[in-house]
């Protein structure tokens, strides 16, 4: 299940990565409709993209550092399991918040479907909506195993 999990969520980073630098590259030639204003001057535009850029780059950390802890070819116990499927869920859940913020960001015609942007974000969401990936689930899990108490009878880890 660590494997499953972590392997399944690293296409969603990277989609979601895919977003990040396609909206920085549709900042530097978008026109606000009616402002006539060029997105990369707007605040609001700079501050999603800087956040976009440090919340998926500590996702990727994260997503590694727990990887290279799974492959180290030890036996997991419980709380290293629950851990990949907390990291897991967690990086899936960001990928998917992010996504989500820039393609709102990234205006109506975003979600043309011509546009990358929809795509990315219906791939995203859909991967993203599996159990595995389920915040609070894992969040629960993960929290239930490291503060000692019994997962339950029937848990993905």
């Amino acid at each position: 299940m660590p494997v499953f999990a972590l392997t399944g969520a690293a296409p969603v980073l990277g989609a979601a990565e895919g977003v990040l630098k396609r909206f920085e590259e549709r900042m530097t030639t978008r026109v606000m409709a009616y402002s006539g204003e060029r997105q990369r001057d707007l605040m609001s535009g700079q501050i999603r993209f800087a956040a976009a850029t440090a919340d998926l780059a500590a996702a990727r950390l994260l997503l590694e550092e727990t990887v290279r802890d799974v492959a180290t070819g030890r036996t997991l116990d419980m709380t290293d399991r629950a851990r990949a499927r907390l990291v897991a869920a967690h990086v899936a859940a960001t990928a998917r918040r992010v996504v989500n913020e820039l393609c709102s960001a990234a205006g109506a015609s975003a979600q043309f479907t011509s546009s990358p942007f929809q795509r990315a974000q219906r791939d995203v969401n859909t991967i993203s909506g599996h159990v595995v990936f389920d915040p609070d689930a894992a969040y629960a899990l993960y929290g239930r195993i490291g503060l000692g108490l019994d997962p339950g009878p029937v848990v993905l880890v």
